[in-house]
């Protein structure tokens, strides 16, 4: 599987032990051969890459930084600026900024514009780096504004009618539905269930 990751590293072979040190150099096939390995079952060489993940984390500032690792509690299909805001508990304009830097920093991709995603394996690296630094009382502060943030949509979308958004939505509500129900959080449990799967979509 190494020569699979070299082979479509950059578009070019890349020898063992001489990776590059951006994680922008990688094409998305690579990405794939090494998120379905998983970051902790990597060979020796391909393990080189979590350094590679670990300084391109570290060229951001710590408010980039924190948002990029609580992306990693984020366990639906994609997001949007308002939900980054409401995890990280920042104003959406702060929010957008910081999105727009991660994207940059290949970290973050954009598919439709406004829709963010994180690669299956940098969703991982963000999800252990978040459990390595940020404590547990914060990661479930996170984790209710999180929940907090999708309830309220829920009920605006219901409110609205808004079929598309809460179509593209529905993955994430659900999850956030999940994590209520993980948690013990009963209300927010209801409140998403009635609301996400209450309606038909068609």
């Amino acid at each position: 599987m190494a020569a699979d990751v070299y082979a479509y590293a950059a578009d070019a072979p890349v020898p063992p032990g001489s990776l590059p040190r951006d994680v922008s150099a990688f094409t998305g096939r690579a990405l794939m051969v090494l998120a379905n390995a998983g970051i902790d079952r990597l060979e020796a060489n391909e393990r080189q890459f979590r350094t590679v993940l670990h300084a391109s984390y570290g060229q951001l500032d710590d408010a980039d930084r924190r948002l990029f690792r609580l992306l990693g509690l984020h366990r639906g299909t994609d997001f949007d600026a308002a939900a980054a805001a409401g995890l990280a508990d920042v104003d959406l304009s702060t929010a957008t900024a910081a999105l727009g830097r991660l994207v940059y920093a290949h970290l973050v991709t954009e598919g439709a514009p406004g829709r963010f995603a994180l690669h299956d394996l940098l969703h991982l690296f963000a999800r252990q780096t978040c459990d390595e630094t940020d404590d547990q009382a914060a990661r479930d502060a996170a984790q209710t504004r999180l929940v907090a943030h999708y309830a309220e949509l829920a009920r605006n979308l219901e409110a609205s009618l808004d079929l598309a958004t809460f179509e593209a939505e529905l993955p994430n509500l659900l999850a956030a539905m999940q994590l209520a129900s993980r948690n013990g959080w009963h209300e927010k449990v209801w409140q998403l269930g009635w609301r996400s799967t209450g309606r038909s979509v068609t």
